[in-house]
């Protein structure tokens, strides 16, 4: 059960992503989400020599970790797969 301030401030939270989507419309989110992604590769991505898959997996688990810390720091929300 979620305690009532709890659920209080998802609400506005809520209700404040959504004021901010409804503003900025489709192509303005997209172009957040375009933002914030090209600023975390630009800064995290990892090279890896010889296998593609390997390469393929370190990827998909630093996007992991992307998701995990902007879900877990109250920030945007967190890009889909």
């Amino acid at each position: 059960m979620v305690e009532p301030a709890v659920a209080a401030a998802l609400h506005d939270q809520v209700i404040a992503a959504m004021a901010a989507a409804k503003l900025s419309g489709w192509k303005g989110l997209l172009s957040e989400q375009r933002e914030y992604l090209d600023d975390f590769w630009a800064g995290a991505d990892v090279e890896v020599d010889g296998d593609p898959e390997v390469q393929q997996a370190v990827r998909f688990g630093l996007f992991h970790v992307l998701q995990a810390g902007a879900r877990g720091s109250g920030g945007r929300s967190p890009p889909r797969a």
